[in-house]
């Protein structure tokens, strides 16, 4: 006849006890979060596109078929070929290459101009969220004043006036005023999500210990505010690069030598009839890449939303 240990019990509720650890260890919400998002085939597929277009647009000094700027004007016009995999423009450059280099001016604009206005909207939200009260009130109705504003006029306004200034210095310009633009939404996100945490314990024990304002913004509030941010910024960068292709189609963006998606697309414009491929291949990256980016944010959304619960 088989005899019971006395720590038997114990330690199957040692084992049940580990086991509940493991499991709490396994549910954090970042790690939820990549879960869901991995579930998500639009959302990693947009995901993969866009590294690999970041990839691409990092390496392109060294990859690239062509010099940035090379003419072969006897090779101007040319389709689709051997030697030119998208084409030649009408000065003969490759249209890949230049498709390369745009895509870095675009990236970089989108991704830049989303750092402005997420460095001027977090202060500005979080700032307004914790002090609340009359500055709260100000603030935010400032930002309603400035909402009424045609900023995308402003803008153009901009990069006519300052025309003739320096193509370096004039990217600089359209960085600064693409995410001035922008910063108004992710100030009121940003508003509401520190309100929402601002009462929480960890906040009030941070009060109680004598922590300064300036450190609590730091320390507790903004990155407490990591999820929202980040989904707003992947909605963002598209937005962005949208309203400098829309710029470089008029004319008032990103100028010769250099080239974007959209003033690609805007020099093949004036051949379309013609030459489609001059603008067929410089709209389908741009439109690629802003699909990828859209899909990647509405993921991220719907990965980082804690009402989110894990569907069976």
């Amino acid at each position: 006849m088989s005899t019971v240990s006395p720590d038997e019990p114990r330690s199957r509720l040692l084992d049940k006890h580990s086991g509940e650890q493991q499991a709490i260890r396994g549910t954090s919400l970042w790690k939820d979060a990549w879960r869901r998002l991995l579930r998500n085939r639009m959302s990693v597929a947009g995901g993969i596109i866009i590294i690999f277009v970041g990839v691409v647009a990092l390496l392109t000094p060294y990859i690239a078929p062509y010099g940035f700027d090379t003419i072969h004007l006897a090779d101007g016009n040319l389709p689709p070929c051997a030697r030119y995999w998208l084409g030649t423009d009408h000065l003969g450059r490759d249209l890949l290459t230049r498709i390369m280099w745009g895509g870095r001016i675009s990236l970089s604009v989108g991704l830049l101009a989303t750092f402005v206005s997420i460095v001027i909207g977090v202060t500005y939200g979080a700032v307004a969220g914790f002090i609340g009260g009359k500055v709260d009130n100000i603030m935010m109705r400032i930002v309603d004043i400035l909402y009424g504003l045609p900023f995308m006029f402003l803008v153009i306004l901009l990069m006519v006036i300052f025309h003739n200034v320096p193509a370096d210095k004039k990217l600089f310009l359209l960085f600064i005023g693409l995410g001035c633009v922008q910063w108004l939404t992710m100030s009121r996100i940003t508003r509401g999500q520190t309100l929402s945490i601002k009462n929480q314990e960890y906040i009030m024990a941070a009060r109680t210990s004598g922590v300064g304002t300036a450190r609590m913004l730091l320390r507790h509030i903004i990155p407490n505010l990591l999820g929202p941010v980040i989904v707003y910024a992947t909605l963002t960068v598209p937005s962005i690069m949208l309203e400098e292709a829309f710029l470089s189609f008029l004319g008032l963006g990103i100028q010769a030598p250099m080239a974007s998606w959209g003033s690609l697309a805007a020099d093949g414009r004036e051949s379309l009839d013609v030459y489609p491929w001059q603008i067929i291949f410089p709209g389908l990256a741009l439109a690629i890449t802003l699909f990828s980016l859209n899909f990647l944010g509405d993921g991220l959304r719907d990965a980082l939303d804690p009402q989110m619960k894990d569907k069976k």
